[in-house]
């Protein structure tokens, strides 16, 4: 898995575009999305912490051990009524947008019952894993919590980075204008950043040069999120 997922993107573009651009291959944007991670460490490598900054969004499988400060995304398919599930299935009940697993075979029997299902959390919502183990559902709380703990401002940078990529393979001489604008904007911005006696100071964590690091003396150093 990759430090972006594919809901990150729509609020980009439509998730039917994004399926034509990488003809709905998930190795197509996976490995745009690693390309773009590359870009973008080699502007701000030599300032910020880049090891700490990309971490893997993995897929959620019960039966994974995970262990504290995995991150993990919770998606199911929707639940048909013509459909029988197995034991330990996820489903999505589209309805509610939330995540219920199997625990009697089923058919025809909608995820809210509670005698055939279990409410796993909510569909495509990440998870931070906050306690180690195996055979745990994020709706347990002792074990999950919910919420988004990756970087927005390294999200948006990376989505416009990855779009751009995946629309130069494509079509290269067909890139549309409003992507290549964006593609240079997220360029110009990493170039800032990467001064570190620019006005911009985004929130990633610094690189830790210790006790042999000089000084250095930067003046009106501030996030500026409206940089780019």
């Amino acid at each position: 898995m990759a430090f972006l997922i594919r809901n990150d993107f729509y609020t980009s573009i439509e998730s039917t575009d994004l399926d034509v651009l990488t003809s709905a291959n998930d190795n197509v944007l996976n490995d745009a999305i690693e390309t773009s991670k590359l870009m973008l460490e080699s502007y701000i490598r030599d300032r910020f912490d880049v090891s700490t900054l990309f971490p893997d969004v993995l897929i959620f499988d019960i039966n994974k051990n995970y262990i504290t400060g995995n991150k993990v995304v919770l998606t199911a398919e929707d639940w048909l009524f013509a459909s029988s599930y197995v034991v330990g299935d996820l489903v999505n009940d589209s309805a509610s947008g939330l995540v219920y697993k199997c625990i009697l075979d089923a058919s025809g029997i909608v995820p809210t019952n509670a005698t055939y299902f279990e409410l796993a959390g909510v569909n495509n919502s990440i998870y931070d894993v906050i306690l180690g183990g195996t055979g745990n559902l994020p709706s347990n709380t002792t074990y999950f919590s919910v919420g988004e703990s990756r970087n927005p401002l390294l999200i948006r940078l990376m989505v416009d980075l990855v779009l751009y990529d995946i629309h130069s393979r494509l079509s290269p001489r067909n890139i549309p204008e409003h992507r290549i604008q964006r593609h240079d904007d997220v360029i110009k911005y990493l170039k800032a950043i990467a001064d570190p006696r620019s006005n911009v100071n985004p929130n990633f964590p610094l690189i830790d040069y210790g006790t042999n690091r000089g000084v250095d003396i930067s003046f009106g150093s501030t996030e500026n999120l409206n940089s780019y």
